[in-house]
């Protein structure tokens, strides 16, 4: 695993105790993994989740979310040849099929349609446009990449709208998670 710089005292990282922890507990669920252990303490899917709180001094940010992102890759791609190697090669394909049906019925949406407005006129949500472009983005993406990355996914900012410009914060988070767990699966 990577080294995690510290950021000065006087601004504020991630609680150190809490990513120590963490990166301990992939370690050990990379390990059963590798090793054919069959209940790994961590999915995947636990790493792309977490949220560490923020403390005076703690580790720079960045260098963490680099290295889940790669710890994320380890457990995925482990998950994968794991379930591959229990329940075959038509196994991975059965679950991601049903995923992607999904994942492309969203994608395939008209612009400004994809995901619900928030509850409210003036509830914020995530800039309808903005989505808009990641959806084209990651459609494309999906067509044409043999391997494709979670990369857009994973570092995805949008602006804020209110309204009719706006999609619902929640779904469309959730969307992402799916997403995510699609490119995990057919990388």
């Amino acid at each position: 695993m990577g080294v995690l710089r510290r950021v000065p005292a006087s601004a504020r990282g991630y609680d150190v105790l809490r990513v120590r922890d963490f990166l301990a507990r992939a370690q050990a669920s990379l390990k059963t993994l590798r090793e054919g252990g069959s209940y790994p303490e961590l999915s995947s899917a636990e790493v792309r989740e977490i949220v560490f709180p923020a403390q005076d001094g703690g580790y720079d940010a960045e260098t963490v979310d680099a290295l889940m992102d790669e710890v994320e890759d380890e457990l995925a791609a482990a998950e994968r040849a794991r379930l591959d190697a229990v329940r075959g090669p038509d196994a991975v394909r059965q679950r991601a099929e049903p995923l992607a049906d999904l994942i492309m019925g969203r994608l395939n949406r008209p612009d400004g349609r994809r995901f619900r407005r928030p509850a409210r006129r003036r509830d914020i949500g995530y800039l309808a446009a903005d989505v808009d472009a990641l959806c084209a983005q990651l459609a494309e993406h999906l067509r044409v990449s043999e391997h494709p990355h979670p990369g857009a996914v994973r570092t995805a900012a949008f602006r804020e709208g209110t309204g009719t410009r706006a999609y619902d914060e929640a779904q469309v988070d959730a969307f992402l998670e799916r997403a995510q767990e699609l490119i995990q699966l057919i990388r």
